[in-house]
């Protein structure tokens, strides 16, 4: 083994921290190349393994491509030591030595069809963390003629392993974060629904495409230099906030909180129908920023013209119409009691009179004849 200066073990730090914040895989060869060396390990590799599918993925390796991808497809499932892997706690290593006698492995198929062939005899493997299904770890080798690492290679190795479990932790991290972030970005750019995720003091994490669309209208919201947004009417940021203020304290509480709320405000010339409910924590602990409020927008004014139409085929009265209008808005008997605070036995009445009327039976089937 040569020398290990501190600047050497800074460099592997610096270069294990560095390829954790970055999507490339890359950076991670330059990783496993400099711990490898540093210990003079042979071929080995970091490695990924997930509950899901029960396989080992590998992020960077000195194998040869056409052993690496044998090991992939094939040499992985038939390890006699995949188990004893897979039990390791994190912290803990593998050793084939401890496990295996030379003179059993040497005449062992697993090592003449495929150890042997890389000038591998010894392998260790470390355990290096284990989260949400997925662990990772560190493979390393020697040959037969230096079988063991020395006492020096030792604290090498435990000094990368500690900061290699730190940093490929919050890789994996990241890449969930990213893709949980793309699937949301997707998902919620085919609504038709302006949406915005804010935090409890009203800075966006997150807008879909239609919401970018409110924003570059420039007159209703605005999107702050501190990536705060900022409404035109004022009463809407104090519903939003005082909507953040009471779900905190009732999670604080343990109490449950009912669900959504929904009001309707005017921007500019149209009426716009405005959606507050609570989507929890976003993205992994490290990158967490706390709950989010999700705040969706859209038109009311756009069904009005056709309930109209609906309203004057089926003959309803002023009364009915009211009624109607929301009951195909999803408002149940007794929040329409409520609202237009009138008894319970009067909207049923009216309700009876809208069905007649319009040959529905049910308030699924008016909204099915509004949108139809």
């Amino acid at each position: 083994m040569r020398s290990v200066s501190d600047n050497d073990l800074s460099e592997l730090v610096e270069a294990i921290y560095a390829s954790s914040t970055s999507s490339a895989q890359d950076p991670w060869k330059d990783v496993f190349y400099r711990m490898s060396t540093l210990v003079s390990s042979g071929q080995g590799g970091l490695s990924l393994h997930s509950a899901h599918d029960d396989k080992f993925d590998i992020v960077a390796s000195t194998v040869d491509p056409e052993y690496l991808k044998a090991y992939v497809d094939h040499f992985q499932y038939i390890s006699p030591f995949r188990r004893s892997i897979l039990d390791l706690k994190v912290g803990e290593k593998f050793s084939r030595r401890a496990l295996v006698s030379d003179s059993d492995f040497l005449k062992s198929p697993y090592y003449n069809d495929f150890y042997k062939k890389q000038g591998v005899f010894e392998v260790e493997h470390h355990a290096l963390f284990s989260a949400d299904g997925i662990t990772g770890g560190i493979s390393l080798s020697r040959s037969k003629r230096r079988p063991e690492f020395t006492r020096d290679e030792r604290k090498v190795i435990a000094f990368g392993v500690k900061h290699l479990g730190r940093g490929l932790r919050n890789y994996v991290d990241l890449m969930r974060f990213r893709g949980r972030n793309d699937l949301l970005t997707s998902v919620f750019d085919s609504d038709e629904k302006a949406i915005f995720l804010v935090d409890s003091k009203m800075r966006s994490s997150f807008y879909n495409r239609n919401a970018e669309l409110l924003l570059k209208s420039g007159h209703d919201v605005k999107l702050l230099k501190d990536k705060r947004l900022q409404f035109s009417s004022n009463q809407i940021e104090d519903t939003i906030l005082d909507f953040s203020t009471t779900f905190e304290r009732l999670a604080r509480k343990n109490t449950p909180y009912s669900g959504p709320m929904r009001f309707d405000r005017k921007f500019g010339t149209k009426r716009m129908r405005i959606e507050l409910s609570h989507v929890g924590n976003i993205g992994p602990e490290w990158l967490n920023s706390g709950r989010q409020i999700m705040i969706s927008i859209s038109a009311v004014a756009q069904t009005v013209p056709k309930i109209d139409r609906l309203i004057n085929q089926y003959g309803l009265t002023k009364a009915e119409s009211r009624i109607f209008g929301l009951l195909v808005e999803g408002n149940q008997p007794a929040e329409i009691s409520d609202s237009l605070q009138i008894s319970i036995n009067t909207v049923k009445s009216h309700i009876k009179n809208i069905f007649r009327k319009t040959r529905c039976h049910r308030q699924t089937d008016l909204i099915r004849l509004l949108i139809s």
